[in-house]
């Protein structure tokens, strides 16, 4: 039941890091009064979040994209660098919440299987 909730938690943290990689809403421009207040620094990785991404690999186009998003205004059109690189993390986060998916069904399938052969024992 660990696993299963250790496998849990990394789904979850792949979902805050696709929430932070794209960090447009921090890096907006607010007015109050009709005055333009400073953009806010992208918010930091949190240290899990940060420790998936390095797992997965993604530390080195997220930065890249940070960089590129800090560098533009939220409401300015995407690059096509920055449009690729966000389409290879969210292909690279896909594809490992489907493998978190198909290590749920393998842990589901031998539990039956153990079930089976426990009452095929008594």
């Amino acid at each position: 039941m660990t696993n299963l909730m250790t496998i849990s938690n990394s789904r979850l943290r792949l979902g805050v890091l696709l929430a932070f990689t794209f960090p447009c809403a921090a890096l907006a421009q607010a007015t109050h009064g009709g005055t333009l207040l400073p953009a806010t620094a992208p918010p930091s990785l949190s240290p899990d979040a940060a420790q998936t991404a390095e797992i997965l690999g993604l530390t080195a186009p997220i930065a890249k994209l940070r960089t590129m998003q800090s560098h533009s205004p939220c409401n300015s059109v995407m690059s096509p660098d920055e449009l690729s690189i966000r389409q290879e993390l969210s292909e690279l986060i896909q594809a490992s919440n489907l493998d978190v998916d198909g290590v749920l069904s393998e842990i589901s399938n031998e539990r039956n299987e153990l079930g089976d052969l426990r009452t095929a024992l008594q």
